[in-house]
């Protein structure tokens, strides 16, 4: 199942940057956060989700010229022990969308 840390959990030396080689297209190095564990995070996950619902949620915030703060919301799997042996394996399946804000 899928897990979803409350960012506000999230101190900011918990925070890692991390480069990734073999995802990006020509083995280009991707760049990402990691999270280290912290006693204060508050994780939440959806046991009774089915097939033909998902969850949306934020990866990155970003606003020019403001301080910035953690708004992403760290994911990760995890083992239920409470899943049924014959539940289906879940699937990842990502859609990255940008809105851009023009002001006036």
């Amino acid at each position: 199942p899928l897990a979803l840390c409350d960012p506000g959990s999230v101190a900011a030396g918990e925070v890692i940057e991390t480069a990734i080689t073999g995802i990006a297209p020509e083995g280009r190095v991707s760049h990402h956060l990691s999270l280290r564990l912290g006693a204060g995070h508050l994780w939440y996950h959806y046991p009774g989700m089915t097939g033909d619902e998902l969850l949306a949620f934020k990866l990155f915030e970003c606003w020019k010229g403001a301080e910035p703060r953690l708004t992403s919301v760290f994911h990760s799997a995890f083992r239920d022990p409470d899943a049924p042996a014959d539940a289906e394996a879940r699937q990842s399946c990502e859609h990255r969308v940008g809105v851009m804000v023009l002001r006036d």
